[in-house]
C-alpha cells in the first residue's frame, strides 16, 4: 500500500502545483526571496479573503433580513441548510449517477487490476475531492457567519468589535467543517455502494433521490417554523455555527456523526469494484485538465459527445426550409447542449438585477457589472464560435450573415433577459420595492454586452484558422467592450436625477446595444478579407 500512497501524493503534488503556478510560486525553488514571496502570498490572498467575505456578507445581511428581519440566527440556519442541502443534492446525483470517485487511465490500466485493498485506495482517493467540495462550502458559511455579525453588530466595527465578528465567521466555520464531511461521506457511500465487485445496484438513484429531498424540505421546513418557537433538535447542529451556545456539544455530535459515517465508507469500499469504476470515469480525468488549461471549448464539445453517445437516435430531416432551417439547428443544438450545469450558469449569469438591488454604492454595482459581463459573454458566443468552427458548411450557406448572426445570439439574449426579469420581479415581490430604472436598462445591458463579445470572437477569426476548426475565444479587449456598454448606463442612471433618469440612461443602453449588434454584423462580412 505504500506504493498506492506513493501514486496518489504525486497526483496531489501536480494538483497542488498547477494552482502555486497561478501565482508564479515555485516549490522547487529553496532561496530566501522565495521563501518570502510565500509568506507574502499567504498575507496577501489572507486580506483579500478578509475583504472580500466581509463585502459580500453586506449583501448577505440584507437576504438575512428578507429571510427573517426579527431573528436573524433563524434565517441564517435556513440559507445554510438551503446551501448545503442543494449543493449536496446535486452531488449525490452525480455520485448515482457515475462513480464519485475518478480515476486516470493509467490509473485504470495499473492500479485498478491489481490486487490492492480496495478500502485504502477508496479512503486516499478521498481527501483531495473533499478539499476542493469543501473550500466553496466553507467561505459561504463563513460570509453568512459575517452576515450574522453585520446585523448583530450594527454600527462601526472598532477593535473589539472585531474580535467579535471574526468570531462569527470562525464559529460557522468550525461548525461545518463534520457537518460538510458528514454529508460528502454519504454521497461516496451511495457511489461506493452501487458499484460492488458482484453487482451494480443502479436502482438505488431513485429511492435515494426521494429520501434525500424528503430529508432536505423537512430541515427546510422546520428552520422556517424555528422563527416560531417550535423545537427540532436536530437544527441545533447547523445553528450552533451562529450562535454562542451549544457549540462544543453540537461539534461533539457533528465530529461523531462524521467520523461514524466514514468508518461506515471504509467497510463498504472494501467490496468496491475498481474496474467498473474506471469503466465509468474514463476520460473525465482528461477533460478535467483540459479545462485547467483552458481549452474549454473543446472540453464541453467532448462532454457533449460522450453525453449523446452512439446510441442517441437521429435528429429528424427539418421540414422549415430556406431561414427556417436554421431556427431548426438552433433548436436542436440547445436541446443537446441542455442539462443541469448549462442551465446553472446560465441562472448565475442572470442574477444581476438581484446584485443591483442589495448592493447600494455605485463601486460596488460596477464590480458586479465585470463578473455578470464575463460570464454573460463567455455563454451568449457558444453558438456562434460552434458555427465559425464549421467555417467551410457555415460560409457555404444560402443566408445572409446578418441573419445568421441574429439567430445565433438571440437565444442567449432572450435566456438571459427572461431569467434577469423573473429574477427581478421575484425579488420585488418579496422586497415590497420595485426600480423601474433598472428594469428598462436590462435589454440594452444585454445586447451590449453579447454584441461586444460576438464583434470580439469575429474580428479575430482568420479564414485559414476556420477551415482547421478552430474559433477563438473572447479575449480581454472584448470583456472590456462589453463591460463598458453595460456600466455606462448604470453610471449615467446613478448621476442623473429626474425624469433625465429614467429615459436618457435607458435610450444610451439601447443605443449601446444595436451598435454592438451592427458592428458584430460587419466584421462579419471582412472575415475573408484577414
Amino acid at each position: 500500500m505504500n506504493a498506492v500512497h506513493w501514486l496518489r501524493t504525486k497526483q496531489e503534488e501536480s494538483e497542488f502545483i498547477y494552482w502555486l503556478s497561478i501565482v508564479s510560486y515555485d516549490k522547487d525553488d529553496h532561496s530566501f526571496n522565495n521563501h518570502a514571496y510565500f509568506v507574502y502570498l499567504l498575507l496577501f490572498f489572507s486580506v483579500w479573503l478578509f475583504v472580500m467575505l466581509t463585502f459580500l456578507a453586506q449583501s448577505g445581511a440584507v437576504i438575512l433580513k428578507i429571510i427573517n428581519a426579527n431573528d436573524p440566527v433563524s434565517a441564517a440556519t435556513f440559507l445554510e441548510i438551503l446551501i448545503l442541502g442543494l449543493w449536496n443534492l446535486f452531488a449525490l446525483r452525480q455520485s448515482l449517477k457515475h462513480c464519485p470517485i475518478s480515476f486516470s487511465e493509467q490509473d485504470a490500466e495499473w492500479l485498478c487490476q491489481m490486487p490492492v485493498n480496495r478500502s485504502i485506495v477508496v479512503m486516499r482517493w478521498f481527501i483531495l475531492p473533499w478539499l476542493k467540495s469543501a473550500m466553496l462550502i466553507w467561505l459561504l458559511t463563513i460570509t453568512i457567519g459575517f452576515s450574522v455579525a453585520e446585523i448583530t453588530l450594527a454600527g462601526s466595527l472598532g477593535t473589539n468589535s472585531m474580535v467579535s465578528y471574526i468570531g462569527y465567521g470562525f464559529r460557522a466555520w468550525i461548525n461545518v467543517i463534520p457537518v460538510q464531511l458528514t454529508l460528502f461521506s454519504a454521497q461516496w457511500f451511495f457511489g461506493v455502494l452501487r458499484l460492488q465487485k458482484d453487482v451494480e445496484r443502479r436502482w438505488l438513484k431513485l429511492p435515494v433521490m426521494i429520501i434525500a429531498l424528503l430529508i432536505l424540505f423537512l430541515f427546510l421546513h422546520y428552520a422556517t417554523e424555528q422563527s416560531l418557537n417550535l423545537n427540532f433538535n436536530a437544527l441545533a447542529l447547523v445553528q450552533a455555527s451562529f450562535r454562542r451556545n451549544n457549540l462544543p456539544l453540537s461539534m461533539l455530535v457533528n465530529w461523531s456523526l462524521a467520523v461514524s459515517l466514514i468508518g461506515i465508507l471504509y467497510w463498504v469500499s472494501g467490496s468496491f469494484s475498481l474496474a467498473r469504476a474506471a469503466q465509468e470515469t474514463k476520460g473525465i480525468g482528461t477533460l478535467e485538465k483540459m479545462s485547467q488549461f483552458g481549452l474549454t471549448s473543446y472540453t464541453d464539445e467532448l462532454k457533449v459527445r460522450h453525453r449523446l453517445g452512439v446510441s442517441h437516435s437521429p435528429s429528424r430531416i427539418p421540414k422549415l426550409k430556406g431561414d427556417g432551417a436554421l431556427i431548426w439547428k438552433e433548436l436542436i443544438q440547445i436541446s443537446r447542449n441542455l442539462d443541469f450545469a448549462s442551465i446553472f450558469n446560465w441562472i448565475t449569469a442572470s442574477i444581476f438585477p438581484i446584485a443591483m438591488i442589495f448592493i447600494p454604492d455605485l463601486g460596488s454595482r460596477v464590480f458586479s457589472i465585470a463578473f455578470w459581463s464575463i460570464q454573460l459573454g463567455r455563454l451568449s458566443v457558444k453558438r456562434l464560435r460552434n458555427d465559425l468552427a464549421c467555417w467551410q458548411l457555415t460560409k457555404q450557406l444560402p443566408v445572409l450573415h446578418k441573419k445568421l448572426i441574429i439567430l445565433d445570439l438571440s437565444p442567449g439574449c432572450l435566456a438571459a433577459f427572461s431569467l434577469s426579469t423573473v429574477g427581478f420581479m421575484i425579488i420585488a415581490f418579496i422586497t415590497k420595492s420595485t426600480n423601474m430604472g433598472f428594469l428598462l436598462l436590462i435589454p440594452g445591458m444585454i445586447a451590449g454586452v453579447v454584441g461586444m463579445a460576438a464583434f470580439d470572437v469575429i474580428r479575430r477569426s482568420k479564414s485559414n484558422y476556420l477551415l482547421n476548426g478552430f474559433a477563438p475565444e473572447i479575449s480581454a479587449v472584448g470583456y472590456l467592450m462589453g463591460m463598458l456598454t453595460a456600466v455606462i448606463p448604470v453610471v449615467l442612471q446613478s448621476i442623473l436625477s429626474g425624469v433625465l433618469n429614467l429615459i436618457f440612461p435607458f435610450l444610451i443602453s439601447l443605443i449601446l446595444g444595436c451598435l454592438s449588434f451592427i458592428i458584430a454584423i460587419r466584421a462579419y462580412k471582412n472575415i475573408d478579407k484577414l
